[in-house]
């Protein structure tokens, strides 16, 4: 029996205009009346997160988001932070050398 199922945001819950059809919905629902817990996991911030969490109603207490990339694990109905592994300086450093002549864009948070 399956008891969770991990969703990636963009380009698998949300087609390229960002939307979530009615499919994927019925899908998610009928997963989660059978008891399957679902959790969303994206590289997005917990803002990032809280429409599609609304439009799916993945409130109750032990329910959960991995957000950032896999950096911070959230309860979804107090947004208290479970667990957080932020980078070390170092490898902050590493990063940034690494990519600096690089014509792209990074965020940390």
């Amino acid at each position: 029996m399956i008891k969770l199922v991990a969703i990636d945001i963009d380009g698998t819950l949300v087609n390229e205009e960002k939307i979530m059809t009615a499919k994927v919905k019925e899908a998610i629902h009928a997963a989660m009346d059978q008891g399957v817990k679902i959790v969303l996991c994206t590289g997005r911030p917990i803002m990032g997160i809280k429409p599609y969490l609304d439009e799916l109603g993945i409130y109750k207490e032990d329910d959960f988001v991995i957000s950032q990339n896999g950096a911070v694990i959230t309860r979804t109905d107090t947004r208290e932070i479970i667990e957080v592994w932020p980078f070390e300086k170092e490898m902050i450093e590493t990063i940034y050398a690494f990519g600096k002549d690089f014509s792209a864009e990074f965020l940390l948070m």
